[in-house]
């Protein structure tokens, strides 16, 4: 019998599989590209949280009430910041004056994503055209995008003439089958 010391042999363990790596085969986006997405935008509504915050905290409790400011005084969660799609704010010399969000409200029947706006205005700031302006922005985006949304919608209170005009300014079309004693709608075509 002859021994042979220079001879290395390795038959793998068991459950081994040749020439496969461990890890997920494909990034994030592409394994699950809707998970992906919702973990970006709470990443990007977490880094404009601090300037929302500050107009949020300026304005009036009527206000406050109006843009669905929950009981602990917190506009957005940051786990809810996954349905903000879009964020617009405006600021002058630093300071948050206005923002718009343009929210992710699920999608229809036909797979398209519904899409509704909520804008406010620090309380010191109205009437100086600073809605106006962030509203355009808005606007502007979501009419580039319309053709992959379902239904857009800027829902107003009825006594919020200056929120109304807004919408109507920037070719919001009032929706009375939409709308009910507490809510005007109106949408986007």
């Amino acid at each position: 019998m002859i021994m042979n010391d220079n001879y290395l042999s390795h038959h793998g363990v068991r459950g081994q599989k040749w020439g496969v790596k461990n890890g997920p085969p494909y990034p994030l986006y592409r394994q699950d590209p809707v998970k992906y997405r919702a973990i970006k935008r709470v990443q990007r509504a977490a880094k404009t949280k601090s300037k929302v915050d500050a107009i949020v905290n300026s304005l009036s409790e009527k206000d406050k009430k109006r843009l669905g400011v929950g009981s602990d005084g917190e506009y957005l969660s940051v786990e809810a910041g996954e349905h903000v799609m879009k964020r617009f704010i405006m600021e002058e010399k630093d300071t948050p004056i206005a923002f718009l969000d343009v929210f992710d409200e699920g999608e229809n029947d036909k797979g398209k994503t519904n899409v509704s706006v909520a804008l406010a205005v620090a309380n010191n700031q109205h009437g100086k055209g600073y809605g106006s302006k962030v509203a355009k922005k808005g606007s502007d985006w979501i009419d580039k995008h319309l053709d992959e949304f379902g239904m857009v919608w800027w829902t107003t209170a009825p006594d919020n003439v200056a929120s109304q005009r807004l919408a109507e300014k920037n070719g919001w079309k009032y929706s009375d089958k939409d709308s009910d004693k507490d809510w005007k709608i109106y949408r986007k075509q």
